[in-house]
């Protein structure tokens, strides 16, 4: 089934709009992961120089935990989009719409959540890993 829209002067805002969106949840789901992802490497990075050099080495447990489950977070914000679409598709279609538990609307509100979390979980790891390094 292949839905089409034509651009018309009509909706053309709704289709800006609407790859805006696309745009704007993309990038967030990049920096949540690049972030995590990025925090993680740079923890442990650090911590093997200062154990390499022989210095105190802080426990940067709780930090790698928060950004593991920052990335994982991400990683299912990532699969809950597809869920969105998959649900969009099938709302046309009376009989699969009637299957789906779940509307895309609030599939939307998961992949909003986990991104939520994701951002909180990488700020939380940041400030608890610097105040590891007082």
């Amino acid at each position: 089934m292949e839905i089409i829209v034509a651009d018309t002067d009509a909706n053309w805002h709704e289709i800006e709009t609407y790859r805006s969106m696309m745009d704007f949840g993309r990038g967030m789901l990049r920096f949540t992961f690049l972030a995590n992802g990025g925090s993680i490497i740079a923890v442990l990075t650090f911590v093997g120089n200062l154990y390499s050099k022989g210095g105190n080495v802080p426990s940067m447990k709780c930090p790698l935990v928060l950004f593991i489950i920052g990335v994982f977070s991400s990683g299912l914000a990532g699969v809950s989009t597809y869920f969105i679409q998959f649900t969009i598709i099938n709302e046309n279609d009376e009989e699969a719409a009637k299957k789906n538990h779940i509307s895309h609307r609030g599939w939307l509100g998961i992949t909003v959540g986990l991104v939520l979390v994701s951002l909180l979980v990488f700020t939380i790891g940041a400030f608890v890993a610097v105040n590891r390094l007082q």
